[in-house]
């Protein structure tokens, strides 16, 4: 009767520890998947579409929620993954209306130039991928250097100020130059516009003057068709009168 109750017992546990060694295994995995895992707090750039593009370069301890446009950058993936294990895959869906929604991380990629594209718009490009302790031993120095470069940034501001000093003189007196010019052009083209007015003025006296000498010549002409005709006939009368003295005896 032990026999016969041993086996159906042996099952039963053999179930229950298959069991709890599964929802052990699946409970542990879940928490490393949760240990591993970034949140928006840990996020350091958000990405829209297309600009990632613009987007040259990120240190190694980037984290990039990135977001596809449907009418442009889509989603995107890295084109040679063995400089970037275990990095996560942004592609989206083939759709029109389709796009990705990821949070993608840089800790586990190579130094250097890693090239992307988007499988859906057929789009490529490539980031810069940095040591991120690079930029904190940068940053101590970072207002030394600002303040050596506004200083030199006066010291060039100062050297073309004092190049283009003359320039600008120079620069003054011809502008002044160009409006003496411009005022003389305008004296210049009223002067002209009077000397025309005049000039038409001496044409139209020309032409009056050629009509009273032409009148004056025909009526010298009279005069002297006059002067002749008078003379004619003082000789005609004073022939008559010769004649008219002989008939009559006077001489």
């Amino acid at each position: 009767m032990i026999f016969k109750n041993f086996i159906p017992v042996v099952f039963l546990m053999t179930r229950k520890i298959l069991f709890l060694m599964t929802a052990m295994l699946v409970f542990g995995v879940s928490i490393t998947s949760f240990a591993n895992a970034v949140s928006m707090e840990d996020v350091t750039h958000v990405v829209y579409g297309d600009e990632l593009k613009t987007m040259m370069e990120f240190d190694t301890n980037a984290v990039i929620h990135f977001t596809g446009n449907p009418d442009g950058l889509k989603g995107f993936e890295l084109y040679d993954k063995s400089k970037a294990p275990h990095t996560s895959n942004c592609q989206s869906g083939w759709g029109d209306n389709e796009y990705s929604v990821c949070i993608f991380e840089t800790r586990n990629m190579e130094l250097g130039y890693h090239e992307w594209f988007d499988r859906t718009t057929d789009t490529w490009g490539k980031f810069y991928i940095y040591q991120a302790d690079q930029v904190s031993a940068n940053t101590s120095n970072y207002q030394e250097v600002s303040d050596a470069a506004k200083n030199f940034k006066k010291q060039i501001e100062a050297k073309m100020n004092e190049k283009l000093k003359p320039l600008q003189t120079e620069i003054a007196e011809l502008k002044l130059q160009l409006s003496n010019a411009d005022e003389r052009e305008v004296l210049y083209q009223s002067q002209i516009a009077t000397i025309k007015t005049e000039l038409t003025t001496a044409q139209d006296n020309a032409i009056s003057a050629q009509a009273s000498i032409e009148k004056l010549s025909t009526a010298n002409a009279s005069m002297e068709q006059y002067k002749k005709d008078a003379d004619n006939w003082k000789a005609v009368a004073l022939e008559q009168l010769k004649v008219m003295a002989e008939v009559l005896g006077l001489f």
